[in-house]
């Protein structure tokens, strides 16, 4: 065993337990380990390939093996905690890789994880500064299916009896399914919006020392809902947008004690103003990631991975392409990280989807039938919407906690009026612009604010009907350069429902090409 670290327990205890997952997750091997825990320190997971490994020795043998199988791969820690009642560590993390070293559990099947596969680690610290118990929890049969190896076998239910391959049980039809995607690369989207008049490798940043008022500014005049946040080094740290921004600025400590329910006294209002100037002058990259973490890919990654993330949520990603040798020197050199070369966001999916469509005689067909047939449209019982009376601050505030209460994925809420109709929209990208100079506009009715916002009119919110033809809908969502559609009834304005790009991108990342092809005929 190496050399022993002891710590004193609550002292130290977070400390040790950081190194020991440090040591694991880093795939550093046993030696490394063992500095950080009992010789005999258990582990346990809830998984298929965790029933023969029993300790935390066997199991740092098999990531060994594992890590093989991935020669250029990203692990990044998504958390970290300490329970100090209990003294024991969390830590969340992501791995990212392909297989294509000869490793893991079978031949290189040259798939990847796409966005990743999470997991947690809890780690236990006993008196004596060690730690003394392992557990992981994470879902190892998906990882193998998206990698394309072969399921564990499962554990003997009862001594004697032989261990039985657990069968992965196929859908009706899944092994013939054809997806939209089919046979595209990420790289095609690329090459699509390049088409489009964006340069290979164009990407605007932010510096991560820059002000979260600076970043509204610039986020305002280049019209656009996020950027890349960079290092000095012009490393890219992750993605800023306009609701990380918005949740900074309305949910300061003065703002969580704000009443929605009183009108704002003025003592209320200097108190705001002093709180949320505070913000608007600290560093964005303080705010970077609150609504949405970072999401990367690689160019020479499946399309469909990259459209089934945007489906569930996932606005934006940045994409990376591999770096190639230019060496002709046989001995192994070191590959530097690539740097990422586009900034991929749901609406570039939609453009791409949109001359797909229009290439395809037939796909344009079924494609003009209503959003309502297409069933895209789900009918809401109740709606998340804002009063046009109410303030700017009380509006944001509840269009961030709308998207918790309703599982919504869009930034925004619908503004009514008295009797419930339809007048306005207040999304993320309202935000844009605001100054420690213009801040009291925060306490403003919200319709008042917009109006302020887009020259002293009131902007008509775009809305369609259950019987609006999916290839208008698509085309007034991009003419207009927003993210969603309020659905609302053939006689009246009040909103009965929303078509996002997220259903959109559901739906065609699961869509049958086969069903349309048969409907075509």
């Amino acid at each position: 065993m190496g050399t022993e670290i002891k710590m004193q327990r609550g002292a130290g205890g977070f400390a040790v337990a950081k190194l020991c997952f440090e040591a694991v997750d880093g795939v550093k091997g046993w030696p490394e380990i063992s500095k950080y825990c009992v010789e005999d320190c258990p582990f346990a997971m809830h998984g298929l390939i965790s029933q023969d490994k029993r300790m935390l020795k066997d199991w740092a043998k098999f990531l060994e093996t594992f890590g093989n199988g991935f020669p250029e791969y990203e692990a990044e820690t998504l958390f970290e905690g300490w329970d100090e009642k209990r003294q024991v560590g969390l830590f969340a993390a992501n791995f990212k890789g392909k297989h294509t070293g000869e490793g893991g559990v079978c031949a290189p099947t040259g798939k990847t994880l796409g966005d990743g596969t999470r997991y947690c680690y809890m780690l236990h610290v006993n008196n004596d500064g060690k730690v003394d118990d392992v557990k992981k929890i994470w879902n190892d049969c998906h990882a193998f299916m998206r990698l394309g190896w072969p399921l564990p076998e499962m554990a003997e239910k009862e001594a004697g009896e032989p261990a039985r391959p657990l069968a992965k049980v196929p859908h009706e039809d899944e092994a013939k399914k054809i997806t939209f995607f089919e046979g595209l690369k990420v790289a095609d989207l690329v090459e699509f919006m390049e088409r489009g008049g964006r340069k290979k490798g164009e990407l605007f940043t932010i510096p991560e020392q820059a002000t979260v008022e600076a970043a509204l500014k610039e986020l305002d005049q280049r019209n656009v809902l996020s950027m890349p946040v960079c290092t000095p080094d012009g490393k890219i740290k992750g993605i800023v947008s306009t609701l990380d921004l918005v949740v900074g600025v309305v949910f300061t400590p003065w703002s969580e004690r704000f009443d929605a329910e009183k009108e704002p006294t003025v003592e209320d209002i200097k108190a705001v103003l002093t709180s949320s100037k505070g913000v608007l002058e600290s560093p964005v990259s303080h705010l970077m990631g609150i609504n949405e973490y970072t999401r990367e890919y690689w160019e020479d990654e499946e399309l469909q991975v990259l459209a089934e993330r945007l489906s569930q949520g996932v606005h934006r990603a940045l994409i990376r392409r591999r770096a190639t040798s230019t060496t002709a020197d046989p001995k192994p050199q070191p590959k530097p990280k690539p740097e990422p070369v586009h900034l991929i966001a749901q609406s570039d999916l939609m453009r791409f989807i949109g001359s797909k469509i229009n290439a395809q005689a037939g796909l344009a067909r079924c494609m003009s039938q209503s959003i309502g047939t297409l069933g895209l449209v789900e009918k809401k019982e109740m709606m998340i919407t804002v009063r046009d009376t109410q303030t700017a601050l009380t509006a944001f505030r509840k269009l961030w906690q709308g998207g918790w209460v309703m599982d919504w994925t869009v930034s925004a809420v619908p503004v009514v009026d008295a009797q419930g109709n339809l007048v306005a929209t207040l999304s993320g990208s309202d935000m844009r612009g605001l100054t420690t100079d213009n801040l009291e506009d925060l306490m403003l009715p919200v319709a008042e604010y917009l109006k302020k916002r887009s020259g002293g009119e009131l902007r008509a919110p775009e809305k369609v009907t259950m019987d609006t033809p999916f290839k208008e809908a698509l085309e007034k969502m991009l003419w207009a350069g927003i993210h969603r559609l309020w659905v609302t009834g053939n006689k009246g304005a009040k909103v009965e429902g929303v078509l996002s790009m997220t259903d959109i991108a559901h739906r065609f990342a699961t869509f049958d090409l086969r069903r349309h092809s048969k409907q075509t005929k």
